[in-house]
Formats: C-alpha cells, sequence, structure tokens
C-alpha cells in the first residue's frame, strides 16, 4: 500500500514537474513570438516611413515640375500679349509725348 501510494506521490511530482516544464517551453515562446512580432512591426514602420518618404519627394518633384511649367507658359504668354501690344504701346506713348508737348491753349 505503501508503495502505491509513493508511486502515486512520484507521478504526482512527475506531472507537476512536467507541467511546470510545459509552462516554461509556452512562456518562452510567447516572448519568442512577441519579440519577432515587435521585430516585424518595426521593420514595418520603417518600411512605411522609407514609403511616405519617398512618396513624399516624388510628390514635390512632381508639384515643382508643374509650377515650373506653368511659369513658363504665364512667361511665353506675357511675351506673346507685349509682342502683339508693342504696336499699340509704341502708338499710346507717342499719343502721351503729344499730350505733354502740346500747351493747355492748343488741346482745346
Amino acid at each position: 500500500m505503501r508503495e502505491v501510494i509513493d508511486e502515486i506521490l512520484g507521478t504526482e511530482k512527475d506531472a507537476e514537474r512536467i507541467l511546470a516544464e510545459a509552462r516554461k517551453a509556452a512562456e518562452d515562446l510567447k516572448t519568442a513570438a512577441d519579440t519577432e512580432a515587435a521585430g516585424i512591426v518595426a521593420s514595418a514602420r520603417e518600411d512605411a516611413q522609407t514609403i511616405l518618404r519617398d512618396e513624399t519627394q516624388r510628390a514635390r518633384e512632381q508639384a515643382r515640375a508643374a509650377h515650373d511649367a506653368l511659369v513658363r507658359k504665364a512667361e511665353e504668354e506675357n511675351r506673346r500679349f507685349l509682342e502683339r501690344q508693342e504696336g499699340n504701346l509704341s502708338q499710346l506713348v507717342d499719343r502721351v509725348v503729344d499730350l505733354l508737348r502740346t500747351p493747355e491753349h492748343a488741346k482745346r
């Protein structure tokens, strides 16, 4: 009878030891998984920051190119306008000069 009780107690201790080892192994696995997950998240965050930085730079370059194109277009339109109006401007200047040279009594 004593032997049966000792065997039962030994089996219980073995079961407790096995259970403690299983708990330790599970905790180690959880820690490793948490560490790996944190690494994956950090890597994904870095990738996202790189993508965001690259896309922001690309958008800036596109905006600068569009701005420069609009400025060139406006300057060209302005140049063409001035070329078309050159004769009118010259006539206007001549008329103003004539008005300035003409005495007041001759203007009436």
